[in-house]
C-alpha cells in the first residue's frame, strides 16, 4: 500500500488564495486536482495528517465538511484514515505512530510545508511552501517518490 500523508494548508492553498471560510483560507481546486492525479497515477490513498482533521470545534467541524465536499465534488478520493492527534507533539510523531499500526504500507510520501516537523522523514517529504503549494513540479517529484522501484520490480 502506498499512502500520502496530506497537509492542507500550503499545500493545497498558497498565501494567494482567495476562497475562505470563516478566516480559513480555503483550498484552490487546482491543488487538489494535482493531488488527485498524484493519486490516480499511483495508487496511493490519502491519510489526513493536517490540523484540519481536528474537527473539534463547530467552524473546525464546518472546514473539515467542506473539505471532503471539496474532493468529492472533483472526484478526488477523499482520505482514508487521519493521523492521531497528539497536542505539543510533532507531526511526525503523529505519522510515526500512524505507521506503526499500519504495516502494510510500502512506501508513502508527506505532502507537507513544514519542515521542522518532519525531520525524521526528510527523504520522505516533498516540501511545499506558502506562495505556490502543491505545483506541477512538486506533484510530479510525489509521483515519482511513490512509483520508485516499480520499473525494476513491474
Amino acid at each position: 500500500m502506498k499512502i500520502i500523508f496530506l497537509d492542507v494548508d500550503f499545500v493545497l492553498n498558497t498565501v494567494f488564495s482567495e476562497r475562505r471560510i470563516y478566516c480559513y483560507t480555503f483550498v484552490d481546486t487546482r491543488k487538489v486536482l494535482r493531488l488527485r492525479d498524484i493519486v490516480e497515477r499511483t495508487g496511493a490513498q490519502i491519510v489526513l495528517s493536517s490540523t484540519w482533521r481536528i474537527a473539534d470545534t463547530p467552524i473546525s467541524k464546518i472546514c473539515y465538511d467542506m473539505l471532503k465536499a471539496e474532493f468529492e465534488r472533483v472526484r478526488c478520493p477523499v482520505w482514508v484514515d487521519c493521523t492521531p492527534y497528539f497536542p505539543g507533539r510533532k507531526r511526525q510523531v503523529e505519522i510515526y505512530s500512524w505507521l506503526q499500526q499500519h504495516a502494510e504500507v510500502e512506501n508513502f510520501v508527506i505532502l507537507d510545508d513544514l519542515e521542522e516537523e518532519l525531520r525524521w522523514y526528510k527523504d520522505h517529504l516533498v516540501l511545499t511552501n506558502k506562495f505556490d503549494g502543491l505545483n506541477k513540479e512538486r506533484a510530479e517529484l510525489a509521483i515519482k517518490m511513490l512509483n520508485e522501484g516499480e520499473e525494476e520490480n513491474g
